[in-house]
């Protein structure tokens, strides 16, 4: 969590006159994220059966 928060604010410190840059990162974290959370949950899934 720490980390991430360190990161967004070197996005929001790099990109602060670039909105859409901002967007773009914020985005693809989450879709990361996302992926990420799936991958886990497919994978727990796979081994229960």
């Amino acid at each position: 969590m720490h980390k991430r928060a360190a990161a967004h604010c070197a996005a929001v410190f790099l990109c602060k006159d670039n909105s859409l840059t901002l967007i773009f990162l914020i985005v693809y974290s989450f879709s990361y994220t996302i992926t990420n959370i799936y991958n886990q949950v497919l994978q727990y899934s796979l081994e229960m059966k």
